[in-house]
């Protein structure tokens, strides 16, 4: 899928040329952020994940929402007296994901686990706006996805007699991945160069944890400012 959106990415830019070479445009520096919502798998995962790795009496506690930004810069040309198509780059926080597991023998043990994914990365795509009247305007925008995700896991053991003790461990991954991202709003234009909106992103990257590589997805119900130049 992100072959074939870069290819589709170079294709609107080779389409687009002729008309920016010509079209006047605007540069642009925009930041949105919201609450966003998580999947992922591996020690933060599913609860099937959980299930599959610990059995069905295990209980967990996963927090899967937290809050992402992000903040871009770029440049549209126009290409029409209402439609204006662009490159833009930038930097985004895909916030962090806890979860915890307790689980055992209860003749035997008790185990406690604890774990955390961290993603932060940089964007690079394709950015559109199509004015509509009265202010209104509809954005889309989406392309490649470079991702930092730090991975920490813990976990204790305590055994019961006649096998009494305690033990813990735990350790850390970091990891560097590809991805993609999309974002879909509705805006509205204050002035020509300012404007506000709300919409939704998507972003989907891999990353390194404690049960191999996993794929990780967030999606972001984000408000967002831009300022054009």
């Amino acid at each position: 899928m992100l072959k074939g959106l870069l290819i589709a990415a170079s294709a609107t830019l080779f389409a687009i040329a002729p008309f920016a070479a010509q079209a006047e445009g605007q540069a642009f520096l925009s930041a949105s952020g919201g609450p966003s919502s998580a999947h992922v798998k591996g020690i933060t995962g599913s609860l099937k994940d959980y299930a599959d790795y610990y059995g069905p009496g295990s209980s967990n506690h996963i927090d899967k929402k937290d809050s992402v930004y992000g903040i871009t810069a770029g440049y549209r040309w126009m290409t029409g007296e209402t439609f204006s198509i662009g490159l833009e780059g930038g930097y985004v926080d895909l916030g962090k994901i806890t979860g915890t597991v307790d689980s055992g023998d209860p003749y035997y043990y008790a185990e406690h686990d604890r774990g955390s994914i961290r993603t932060r990365g940089g964007i690079a795509g394709i950015n559109a706006k199509w004015d509509l009247s009265y202010h209104w305007n509809l954005g889309i925008r989406g392309g490649y996805l470079h991702t930092s995700t730090r991975t920490k896991e813990s976990f204790e053991y305590t055994y019961f007699p006649p096998y009494s003790g305690h033990f813990e461990g735990g350790g850390k991954n970091h990891s560097s991945n590809d991805g993609f991202y999309g974002a879909a709003r509705i805006g509205y234009d204050f002035t020509p160069f300012f404007g506000m909106g709300v919409g939704y992103e998507y972003y989907h990257t891999d990353y390194d944890g404690y049960f191999g590589k996993s794929k990780q997805n967030v999606g972001v119900v984000a408000a967002s400012v831009e300022i054009r130049f």
